[in-house]
């Protein structure tokens, strides 16, 4: 009774818990003087407060790895299985959040900045044939301004490339265009 004792500390190791369980359940499982079949080891009568292991043993008495496997081989295998559960898996978990939500994330953020640029673009660039010359000259140093902010800037992703380069190629068609408005302003102010 004393060396039971002191194998059933609760500081005793988790494995040798749950292999004394199975052994106990394995004697106390058949009828006996005192017990019917399967009557104990039962947690009805305990006293003090039950081990860990004890409750899972109790909710689940054989596992899969023990069905296969020697006792400490499944005890290991059961071990790496709780581990990769705990820790891994949540890993796993933070990675493709990762990939699902922040990387497209990102890319919109790039598009944003780029989308912005058009939009003010195209405040300038409306109604260009109708402007006076002193208009003409406030939006061109306007478009001059933004083309060199977007010359400056170096963190376009990749794939925004071509709408970076083709918002470029746009603003200089701009310039062009009131530069050739300005270049007709100047000659109707002439004439007069």
């Amino acid at each position: 009774m004393a060396k039971n004792t002191l194998l059933a500390t609760h500081n005793a190791s988790e494995k040798m818990v749950r292999l004394m369980l199975k052994i106990a359940d394995r004697v106390h499982s058949k009828v006996g003087v005192f017990h019917r079949e399967n009557q104990f080891p039962n947690t009805l009568s305990l006293k003090i407060e039950q081990h860990k292991v004890s409750k899972d043993y109790f909710r689940e008495k054989i596992n899969y790895y023990e069905n296969n496997f020697s006792f400490w081989i499944a005890q290991s295998l059961n071990k790496l299985h709780d581990y990769t559960l705990r820790f891994i898996f949540p890993l796993i978990a933070l990675f493709a959040f990762f990939i699902e939500v922040m990387i497209p994330s990102l890319e919109m953020y790039g598009k944003r900045k780029i989308n912005r640029w058009y939009d003010r673009v195209n405040k300038i660039d409306n109604k260009i044939s109708t402007i006076t010359l002193q208009d003409a000259k406030t939006r061109r140093e306007k478009l001059k301004k933004i083309l060199g902010e977007i010359r400056g800037t170096d963190d376009i992703s990749a794939k925004h490339m071509a709408d970076f380069y083709t918002l470029q190629n746009q603003i200089v068609n701009i310039l062009n265009a009131l530069d050739k408005r300005i270049k007709v302003l100047h000659q109707g102010q002439k004439t007069f």
